[in-house]
């Protein structure tokens, strides 16, 4: 968990703890990253499992995500709480 504390994950933490808030701690929501860095976007390819090329503008993780659903001991929804602390 605590590679999630690295600063590639910083703004997407950001960003799904908006939505969260935002949506009364609802899941639907889609939550992006305008302009990522090379180690943000690596990050979000890590998680969605979808990769991007450099030079993409926005990187967007939908919610429900597939790849997300794998077993594993902590979700991201459950990551954005706590790394953003």
């Amino acid at each position: 968990m605590d590679r999630y504390r690295d600063p590639e994950y910083r703004r997407l933490l950001a960003a799904a703890r908006r939505s969260l808030e935002r949506t009364g701690g609802g899941l639907a929501a889609r939550i992006s990253v305008a302009e990522p860095d090379d180690a943000e976007r690596k990050a979000i390819t890590g998680i969605t499992g979808v990769h991007q090329p450099a030079g993409t503008k926005r990187l967007t993780v939908p919610p429900g995500k597939p790849s997300m659903r794998r077993p594993s001991p902590i979700s991201f929804w459950r990551i954005s709480l706590v790394g953003s602390e």
